[in-house]
């Protein structure tokens, strides 16, 4: 009972007095990055924005190994080894159609100063074959077209072997239909 009495007696006698004021933030000094003094955890203002004790590191940018570019190689007309010199010197494709009724002449079309061609072997539903002045077949079929490349003054293509064929001349033969 006696306890009951002192606990009624001490809250009657604080409830008289006004609460204590509460205490003044300490100022604190700004935070500069350079010193080793840290902020205290209870004060914490608006104003604190830290610096970092170093600048951000920035890494150069490489390119991927596909973007690097290599400057190609410039041909110019007066030296012998250029492109363009056995381009335009050289000679048109011979139609080299010999006296038969299966045979006729391709339509060649030029391309980039001479330097390709598309050979075209028009059939009108019969089978053909393109063929060099050596019987080498180029290609078989219906209406068929071939792309033909000049190198170092000859004409190139690909055979149907996919071997690389030289030639001069070319013609269309008419094949006997497989029954």
């Amino acid at each position: 009972m006696f306890i009951a009495a002192l606990a009624v007696f001490v809250c009657t006698t604080y409830a008289q007095y006004p609460p204590p004021p509460p205490y003044p933030p300490k100022p604190s000094p700004p935070y500069d990055g350079n010193s080793g003094a840290s902020m205290s955890a209870g004060s914490f203002s608006s104003s604190y924005y830290p610096k970092p004790p170093y600048g951000p590191t920035y890494y150069p940018e490489h390119p991927a190994f596909h973007e690097f570019l290599y400057p190609r190689r410039h041909y110019s007309r007066s030296s012998p080894s250029s492109r363009e010199y056995y381009c335009d010197y050289c000679p048109r494709v011979k139609l080299s159609c010999k006296n038969s009724p299966e045979c006729f002449k391709p339509t060649v079309k030029y391309l980039q100063h001479h330097c390709k061609a598309i050979v075209t072997c028009d059939s009108f539903g019969e089978d053909v074959q393109l063929l060099t002045n050596d019987n080498e077949v180029l290609s078989e079929g219906l209406g068929i077209s071939k792309l033909i490349q000049c190198k170092r003054g000859k004409w190139t293509a690909k055979d149907i072997f996919d071997s690389n064929v030289r030639f001069k001349g070319l013609r269309c033969v008419k094949t006997a239909p497989n029954e």
